[in-house]
């Protein structure tokens, strides 16, 4: 809200510090608020030596007319009021309007001698409402040193700084400011005077440290939810890493087993063909047989016929009496009879294993086949399905599987290096 703060402060007190802060005397302050490239636009009433002078004379001159029954070695004689403008936001032009008038109403103002006046529009800064809890913006203020002069008492700080006297500078404010500016100083609101503008920067800074304070206790709070979420995450990436190592393992495992399929594959394709190569040989050979078979038929040969008659013509009783070199040409011919029916009966046994052969080789090449086609569709359908839950792990931990891209790769790499 809008109010006057009164600050009460001892000769030396308002003759030191006090006047060289409000007249800007100083190289560096305590206050980090002020601004120096705004100083320009401060308004001052004289010089802070005038200042000082106008303070001791007018005691001296106020004592001279009432004199005090004591004097107390921390006599409060001067009080400074701080006067800021009506409201925040308002223009500048507005606001040293009223600020002049303020001033210049206090110098007619009874009880009370003015004796330095400044106008600081250099303490630009933001601030906590103490009341209100809202960061608002600082306004120009208007800084007035006065010397009470209470009837009958004097310089007489307890007799002039009451409750009423704050109700009746503030009801002078808003008479000002209802004139120059055609609405009340006073906002209305019933919070009272929190002293001068220092204590407000401490009221301020203390809200402002307690808002703080909540903000940090929230995120302390989200910090230590994050820690939780941070530490469940690394959970399921480790997890996941687990779980990709052993897709990445059942992978290889199924790499293996595809190539030692294919190679089982190619041994049984090979078998295969040595087998069809060793019964198309089995053919040929039966079909070789075949032909000698048939050109081993013994022929009706002269031999024969000629040792037929012979026998007729010397036939006694049952004994056949023949000549000696048809007898020798005879039992050539027996032996010569006996060696082709041999060969013919081991060639009949050939044929007969041979076509058993090819006919076991043609039975194990197909039953290869067959069970290679259902290893292989096995296999792809075991493929799929890890490949499907592998790509659902990607989706869900993309770095992890992108780090495992890394790690295969290099594992690649150091296969083919050896």
């Amino acid at each position: 809200m809008a109010s006057v703060t009164i600050q009460k402060w001892s000769t030396a007190a308002a003759c030191g510090g006090q006047v060289n802060h409000i007249y800007r005397t100083r190289e560096h302050y305590g206050n980090q608020d002020i601004d120096k490239t705004l100083a320009d636009r401060n308004e001052m009433a004289g010089t802070a030596e005038e200042a000082r002078t106008r303070i001791r004379e007018t005691i001296a001159w106020v004592d001279s007319v009432t004199p005090p029954k004591r004097v107390r070695a921390d006599r409060k004689t001067i009080a400074e009021l701080c006067i800021p403008a009506p409201r925040a936001g308002m223009s500048d032009q507005d606001a040293r309007q009223f600020l002049t008038a303020a001033c210049e109403a206090l110098v007619g103002a009874p009880s009370m001698h003015v004796v330095g006046v400044a106008l600081h529009a250099d303490e630009a800064h933001e601030y906590v409402n103490p009341d209100s809890k809202t960061r608002v913006q600082s306004r120009l203020h208007l800084h007035v040193l006065v010397v009470p002069d209470v009837p009958d008492k004097g310089c007489n700080m307890k007799s002039w700084l009451t409750k009423s006297r704050y109700g009746e500078i503030n009801r002078l404010m808003d008479k000002v400011c209802e004139r120059e500016l055609g609405y009340s100083y006073q906002d209305g609101t019933k919070s009272q005077s929190r002293g001068d503008v220092e204590r407000v920067k401490v009221e301020s800074l203390r809200a402002e440290a307690a808002e703080l304070t909540a903000k940090i206790d929230t995120l302390r709070h989200e910090v230590a939810e994050l820690d939780k979420t941070r530490q469940k995450t690394r959970q399921d990436a480790a997890r996941a890493t687990q779980e990709a190592d052993k897709a990445v393992a059942r992978a290889r495992a199924a790499e293996r087993a595809q190539r030692q399929s294919e190679a089982i594959q190619r041994q049984s394709e090979a078998r295969t063909e040595v087998a069809e190569r060793r019964a198309d040989e089995l053919r040929e050979e039966i079909d070789r047989l075949d032909v000698i078979r048939e050109l081993s038929v013994v022929p009706e040969n002269t031999t024969l016929k000629d040792a037929r008659a012979t026998a007729r013509k010397t036939l006694i009783g049952d004994n056949v009496t023949l000549p000696r070199h048809e007898f020798e040409s005879i039992c050539n011919l027996a032996e010569t009879c006996w060696v082709n029916h041999t060969a013919v009966l081991r060639m009949q046994r050939e044929k007969s294993d041979a076509e058993k052969a090819a006919q076991h080789a043609e039975r194990d090449a197909e039953r290869r086949a067959h069970e290679i086609s259902l290893d292989e569709a096995r296999e792809r359908a075991g493929r799929d399905a890890r490949l499907e839950r592998y790509e659902r792990m990607e989706k869900a931990y993309p770095d992890v599987f992108k780090e495992m891209d890394v790690r295969l790769s290099r594992t690649v790499e150091r296969d083919l290096v050896r």
